[in-house]
């Protein structure tokens, strides 16, 4: 669901293509030095480049949701494959068979993207923005501010921050511009809508797409996809430099234009792990008085504090139109956490099938949302997450649809780092809308079909913009209308028909009866064994707060997603946990003594109020619990001996006075807590270290899925009380 198939294959043509406009040998180059690196490849490399094989072939074969493999025999393209890996004489050769394996699959979110295309792909994007064709000296300039050879600082080289301010859509076989900005430096130079563009740089784009088409593979066309590439990697660049543009008019009369770039509203950020960051483009205005537009080119996190702060800006307006054209899709929190803007009830928004089974997707309403009416806008380009939230505001008659069939590439996946240091990206489930419907290679179609049309983009229109106006005005939606909802009336009671029960009497509540105090000896024993080996009573009980941190990592599917995270204790109750994950966001998991919340940046602050729930997290985040035993569980029995992971555990079984059970598992040889496991929980500590007169568990895993490998951890220090509270947030904001 995060990205589409074709995302690697446009980084390699974008690098050809950069190429091109440089003028450069770097094809030749990289070709000489890699035959010169084969030469002194040695069998530890050939091991490193089988061991990448089997993790992607392992990786697919354990997580693919499809366990028919796409009608292959996946043991027999392990045989076919291997050998081509054994004889590959460099990585490039092996990233090359891997691709051609996985593309086999014929899924979309399927890809292997190299190291060297970030590497040379950044370096050649940097000396193309500043490089431009010997002609362009005799061109007119009135500005003398065209830099070439200055080298700016790092982290001032942000390259996607200037541009000349167009949009490109793929349109009957032409690059079309689609969006020019208004007092641009591209309107100043006369580019209108509706324009083809032709060269950039002197470079023919007609003829670069026969000149990519051998990175593509078969049956591959990135053309349409290809036209926001070339804005965000050639057109845009370095403030104060200029590209050269070849644009055909209505009158299919050819000019050459030189454009100065500027600075483009927008930010860089983390769509997905594993990846380089994206360039996010927001935008929210009125295009009528009772009309609001957001529009958004990724799915990634800010985007949804930016959609929040949409909304109150058109809360009072009839509609809203939402563009989706061109949007490449991102995380699934973003999409949970701007449909729950959209909506005032839970409402299912899909089916994710995988090979752990079938698993409903809800999302439920935030404090604030938007009561108005919503349009959203797709086209070919619209991926992944962008179809998925279409797809599921349609289907539950939160919005109309208008535009075209989007891209048909929609599969929640995952990335994972290989040895090689090359980036795979595998699909981990298929998706089904609200209704069933698969958009895997169908996409999502309109209720309305409209295609950008270019003779109406020359004379200034957008026809698809236009005809959600249109519709709005045309009040099509009062059938649907999500505001006039249905008023359910008692059923009618026939004359004579007989009077209907009275409801049942409630239950009388019994309370439990307090369980017996119950100690065992021995279990007691194994816990003062505990207490003294980690300090002694006296050192616990001094302790009065702790903070520990360091790294976390989610483990799902045969990926592994990491983070920075933190887990704070302070006398007598309070405790904090909190991570943050690039494309997830900060995750807060708190108990203040009061309540127990979660709070993300997609979902705003949750109450759980499950007391079982709560009982055991409480029980768990206790730092003096072991001291304190026999004030906190009427039982505690010794149940014997077990292995785990090599070690030889004494089991000792509590359980509070309300009858909530809890297993601890303790090093036979260092006394160690190594283990807790509940109903809700099962805890993992290790790597033991001191801290002060403490000793304090480093590795702390929850299950199979989160462990955290903690740097430092303090005590008694001053702990802010805002780690215990919740975040002031727009979406618990009521206008």
């Amino acid at each position: 669901m995060k990205l589409n198939k074709t995302l690697p294959l446009i980084f390699v043509a974008l690098f050809v293509f950069l190429v091109q406009v440089n003028n450069s040998q770097i094809v030749g180059e990289t070709a000489r030095t890699a035959a010169g690196s084969s030469n002194s490849a040695n069998d530890s490399e050939a091991q490193r480049r089988l061991e990448t094989f089997n993790i992607v072939w392992n990786t697919i074969n354990d997580n693919y949701f499809d366990r028919s493999f796409s009608g292959l025999d996946w043991n027999k393209i392990k045989d076919e494959y291997r050998p081509k890996v054994i004889k590959a004489s460099s990585d490039a050769e092996l990233h090359k068979i891997l691709e051609d394996m996985v593309l086999r699959l014929d899924r979309s979110h399927f890809g292997i993207i190299p190291p060297e295309v970030y590497e040379e792909f950044q370096k050649k994007k940097e000396e193309a923005k500043n490089k431009f064709p010997d002609e362009q000296e005799d061109t007119e300039i009135d500005d003398e501010k065209i830099n070439t050879d200055e080298v700016l600082e790092e982290e001032d080289n942000n390259i996607y921050k200037y541009g000349p301010g167009i949009d490109l859509r793929f349109i009957d076989n032409k690059f079309i511009i689609s969006e020019v900005k208004v007092d641009s430096y591209a309107a100043k130079a006369g580019i209108k809508i509706g324009y083809i563009l032709d060269k950039v740089n002197g470079v023919s784009l007609s003829e670069f797409i026969l000149a990519i088409k051998p990175y593509m593979g078969k049956g591959k066309s990135v053309e349409k996809q290809l036209a926001l590439s070339l804005v965000n990697e050639v057109l845009n660049g370095l403030d104060e430099t200029y590209v050269q543009l070849t644009v055909t008019d209505g009158n299919s009369k050819p000019s050459q234009v030189l454009v100065k770039r500027e600075k483009i509203e927008g930010n860089f950020v983390k769509v997905l792990s594993n990846f380089p960051d994206s360039y996010l483009k927001f935008e929210s205005k009125s295009v009528a008085e009772n009309i609001g537009f957001i529009k958004f080119n990724h799915f990634a996190l800010p985007v949804v504090e930016k959609f929040c702060n949409a909304i109150t800006e058109h809360k009072d307006k009839e509609a809203i139109i939402i563009d989706l054209r061109g949007n490449l899709g991102g995380s699934f929190g973003t999409l949970i956490g701007i449909t729950g803007l959209l909506i005032d009830k839970p409402i299912r928004i899909g089916t994710e099938i995988s090979r752990d089974g079938i698993e409903p997707r809800f999302v439920s309403p935030h404090k604030k949302n938007y009561k108005g009416k919503i349009l959203i806008l797709v086209d070919s380009l619209s991926y992944s997450a962008a179809e998925i939230f279409a797809a599921a505001l349609q289907e539950n008659n939160k919005a109309k649809v208008i535009g075209e069939v989007s891209a048909g590439e929609a599969l929640p996946s995952l990335t994972k780092v290989l040895p090689t240091g090359a980036v795979f990206m595998f699909p981990v489930a298929n998706f089904k809308t609200p209704k069933g419907n698969v958009i895997e290679g169908v996409g999502v179609k309109p209720d309305l079909n409209v295609s950008l049309n270019r003779n109406l983009l020359l004379s200034g229109k957008d026809n698809q913009l236009d005809a959600a106006i249109k519709v709005i005005n045309q009040n099509v939606f009062s059938k649907t209308d999500k505001n006039k909802r249905a008023t359910k009336r008692p059923p009618k009671i026939a004359a004579g028909a007989p009077t209907p029960p009275p409801p049942p009497r409630p239950k009388k509540i019994r309370r439990k009866r307090e369980l017996r105090k119950n100690y065992d000896a021995q279990a007691l024993s194994i816990i003062d064994e505990y207490v003294k080996a980690i300090g002694g009573k006296e050192n616990i009980d001094s302790i009065q707060n702790y903070s520990a941190y360091g790294k976390i990592a989610l483990s799902n599917s045969g990926a592994l997603i990491e983070g920075k995270g933190s887990i704070n204790w302070s006398s007598p109750n309070k405790f904090a946990e909190i991570y943050s994950i690039d494309s997830v966001g900060e995750v807060k998991e708190v108990f203040n003594g009061n309540q127990y919340f979660m709070q993300t940046q997609v979902t705003g602050a949750d109450e759980i109020t499950n007391q079982l729930y709560l009982t055991d997290k409480k029980l768990a985040a206790n730092f003096k619990e072991f001291i304190n035993i026999k004030e906190i569980y009427r039982q505690i029995t010794y149940s014997g001996a077990y292995d785990f992971e090599g070690k030889s555990l004494h089991l000792v079984d509590v359980m509070t006075p309300e009858g909530f059970n809890v297993t601890f598992g303790f090093d036979s040889k260092t006394k160690l807590l190594v283990r807790r496991t509940s109903r809700f929980s099962d805890i993992t500590y290790g790597d033991y270290r001191k801290v002060g007169n403490i000793l304090f568990p480093f590795s702390i895993k929850r299950g199979k899925v989160v462990e955290y490998k903690f740097i430092s951890v303090q005590t008694n220090i001053k702990l802010s009380e805002a780690i215990f509270n919740k975040e002031e947030n727009c979406f618990d904001k009521v206008d």
